[in-house]
């Protein structure tokens, strides 16, 4: 009578250890599966940080550029000047490579928006800016040639029209609302400096809505500058 009660004993002891091992591994399971679902979530909400983007995701930040065929697909900052970001990058930390960033004196209803970043030498595949200069390049520029800017709530969608160098001297480019006499000497300076004859050049006029990217070269008297004429919003 003693074994079996000792034998049955046992018995449930093994049970209750069988049941809390199990209970163990499930409440683990549970916490991987969890653990696994955030990462997984984190890791989708960084891969679709895009051009698409409507949120303003960071102080100072007020849109996001891409141009076709770059790596350039990052948030466009503005300040009350155009210091500010000259040397900070899009979370205000000191940075040489700085960041995109608006002329102060754009707003939604300019007819040139101006969007400024570094180039620190002339290499087409460096950081920020440097890759604009790809845009010289005809063989690349007759397969990309269009620039998205998420701004306002809205995606303006532009063609390229010019890109090359301007001597520094040569500032109407940089006018963010320009008289129409302006905007003929804009117009002119873009055709003639550019490196490439883009089809779509024909398209600009001085009524044009237009985009200008500037950046820096080499040559401490030049800048690079691509105009983008709007083709379309989305």
């Amino acid at each position: 009578m003693r074994k079996k009660v000792l034998f049955s004993g046992c018995f449930l002891g093994v049970i209750l250890i069988l049941l809390a091992f199990l209970t163990f591994f499930f409440v683990q399971a549970q916490k991987e599966e969890s653990q696994t679902s955030s990462v997984m979530a984190t890791s989708s909400a960084i891969n679709t940080r895009s051009s698409q983007e409507t949120e303003v995701l960071l102080e100072g930040q007020v849109g996001w550029l891409k141009v076709d065929g770059t790596d350039i697909d990052d948030a466009v900052m503005q300040a009350e000047d155009n210091d500010y970001y000259l040397r900070r990058n899009e979370y205000g930390k000191d940075d040489i490579w700085g960041c995109f960033f608006m002329d102060y004196d754009c707003t939604a209803a300019s007819q040139n928006i101006i969007i400024y970043g570094h180039s620190l030498d002339d290499n087409p595949n460096d950081k920020r800016f440097s890759q604009l200069k790809r845009l010289s390049d005809p063989e690349f520029a007759t397969q990309h040639h269009t620039i998205e800017l998420n701004y306002n709530g809205e995606t303006l969608c532009y063609e390229v029209v010019s890109a090359g160098t301007a001597n520094i001297s040569e500032t109407t480019a940089m006018i963010s609302n320009p008289s129409a006499d302006q905007m003929n000497e804009v117009i002119d300076g873009a055709l003639k400096r550019s490196d490439v004859p883009f089809e779509m050049a024909s398209l600009i006029d001085r009524s044009s809505r237009i985009l200008t990217l500037v950046t820096c070269t080499s040559n401490s008297s030049e800048r690079y500058i691509v105009t983008a004429v709007l083709v379309a919003k989305k």
